[in-house]
Formats: C-alpha cells, sequence, structure tokens
C-alpha cells in the first residue's frame, strides 16, 4: 500500500497522528493525502485561518502527519461559497510555493467546485498526479 488517505477531522485528529506514526522513517514512495475545513470553529465559515493546521509544525511542535510536504491536500466543505475559492486558492498556491503541499484539490460531490480546483492545478503543473511518486 502507497497511498495513504486521511482528514483532520478523522476521530478529532487521532487519525493523522497514528498515520504519521505508520509512516515516521518509512516515506519514499509513499503518497499522503490529507483533507481540511469539514468542521469550522463555530461562527466561521473561511478556511483560510485554521487551514494549514497539518502543515504548521516546526521543529518543536511537528506537525500530526510528521511530514514537510504533503502531497494531496483536499478541501473537505461541499458547501464552501464558489465565489470565496479563488481566495483559498491562493492561499494554497502559497503553500505549493512554500514546499508544504504538491498539489490540491477539492473532495466534493458538485462538480463545479472540482472543476474550479482542478482548472487551475492542471493549468499550472500541466502534469499527472504520478509525478508525486518520482
Amino acid at each position: 500500500m502507497t497511498f495513504f488517505d486521511t482528514a483532520d477531522n478523522y476521530g478529532q485528529g487521532l487519525s493523522e497522528r497514528i498515520l504519521g506514526e505508520a509512516l515516521r522513517g518509512r516515506r519514499e514512495g509513499i503518497v499522503v493525502a490529507t483533507k481540511f475545513g469539514e468542521d469550522p470553529m463555530p461562527d466561521q465559515e473561511d478556511p483560510g485561518p485554521w487551514m494549514p493546521v497539518p502543515l504548521s509544525g516546526n521543529a518543536k511542535q511537528p506537525t500530526p502527519l510528521g511530514v514537510e510536504c504533503l502531497d494531496l491536500y483536499l478541501l473537505h466543505r461541499r458547501d464552501y461559497p464558489l465565489e470565496r475559492a479563488p481566495a483559498l486558492m491562493q492561499v494554497l498556491e502559497d503553500l505549493v510555493r512554500a514546499g508544504k503541499i504538491r498539489y490540491y484539490g477539492w473532495s466534493a460531490d458538485d462538480v463545479e467546485r472540482a472543476r474550479l480546483f482542478a482548472r487551475r492545478t492542471l493549468h499550472r503543473h500541466r502534469t499527472s498526479f504520478e509525478r508525486v511518486q518520482r
């Protein structure tokens, strides 16, 4: 098994911690995906300020997944407003440039939402996801 998919809200974060422990020292050839945004803070609509939780670790406080760079980071909110998505995608692009994530997308059951993210990432990369494994 070389692909692992989790989310910050699975088991109240326990899933990411367990996966991080299991993969410690075994990252070569492994693709890690996680999702964010399903459980926003009360009265908060925008995942921007709390989104990068698994990416905010440092030497003193490692990330729950224990990785320096996520392969795939997915928005996990089906109701996120389309008109706000470009600003969120800019935050995600900044994370790509900073080397915190390789790819991002929208885990959605709505074609327009998924297409919006796919257009942006396909335009930028013009490559397939398999390159992550190189």
